[in-house]
């Protein structure tokens, strides 16, 4: 994985900026009641959300569609047979890690984020800074899959609003495009984009998903809590593993949703990602 994103001078000043906003913020605001890990200093919570911010609308291929991915995040680039994959969990666990926390058990799946919430203090339904936001399925055979991950960048308890920031999101699809693949190609062309949404669980996102709920960071240097965590199935949903995708138009919010309907082996919930049963192993942790 090449850092080299970060290490020009953030875009616009957005650590100091995001800094200040979000202090002058919370100096105003209450929080919400704190989750797993609430002893987490709000400074390293806050790097969370300024490395997800300083990321926003970029691409894992800054060279355009049909070239040579590059620099993405962790297996981005290379993790469909050597091509671009789905990259929301990439994307979230990439900030994560560059932030200073675990990721041990996550891999470039969103429902690895469910599977392991346990180890990272359960997932709960109030957001905090930093945290992990998951998102289900709302329809169709696989309704309450979790298939999409963000990463919680402001919580207003006057509003009751989390704002996050999605990695993979408003690419082209429908097309295998110059990549020669259908995921390749949505991969190469979505972005990194922020949005807010009324924080409770079951609030719509997009056409076809759903809040799932939030799960907490964990600083490196301090363990986990053991063991996985939840089901596959996300509330108002069971789990399936070998489940379709319907088409249900394009949505406004994630805009992953297919038009066509089309087998996905194995879900894994890598933003509809499709892999086989037998491919899935965890990433080794990033230490």
């Amino acid at each position: 994985m090449n850092f080299r994103r970060l290490t020009r001078p953030l875009r616009r000043g957005a650590v100091a900026v995001t800094a200040l906003l979000t202090a002058a913020f919370y100096a105003g605001v209450s929080a919400p009641p704190a989750q797993a890990d609430d002893d987490t200093p709000w400074e390293a919570l806050n790097q969370i959300a300024n490395v997800a911010n300083s990321q926003l609308s970029l691409s894992i291929n800054n060279n355009g569609p049909g070239t040579v991915c590059s620099p993405g995040y962790l297996t981005s680039c290379s993790g469909n047979g050597g091509k671009g994959e789905y990259w929301c969990a990439d994307f979230a666990r990439w900030v994560w890690a560059y932030a200073g926390f675990r990721t041990d058990g996550l891999d470039p799946s969103a429902v690895s984020f469910k599977h392991m919430a346990g180890a990272y203090g359960g997932e709960h339904s109030t957001p905090k800074l930093g945290d992990a936001v998951l998102f289900h399925n709302r329809f169709g055979s696989d309704r309450g899959v979790v298939h999409h991950v963000a990463i919680v960048v402001r919580v207003s308890a006057i509003t009751g609003e989390v704002t996050f920031v999605s990695g993979d999101v408003g690419g082209e699809e429908n097309t295998r495009g110059p990549e020669g693949d259908e995921q390749a190609h949505y991969a190469h062309t979505a972005k990194v984009r922020q949005d807010t949404l009324d924080w409770a669980p079951g609030t719509h996102f997009g056409g076809s998903e759903a809040i799932d709920g939030y799960v907490s960071p964990v600083l490196k240097g301090r363990p986990l809590h053991g063991g996985g965590g939840g089901s596959t199935g996300g509330a108002g949903g069971t789990s399936s593993y070998k489940s379709w995708v319907r088409t249900y138009g394009s949505a406004p919010g994630r805009d992953h949703v297919r038009r066509s309907v089309r087998v996905v082996r194995s879900i894994t919930g890598g933003c509809t990602r499709t892999w086989t049963r037998v491919a899935v192993t965890s990433s080794p942790p990033i230490t």
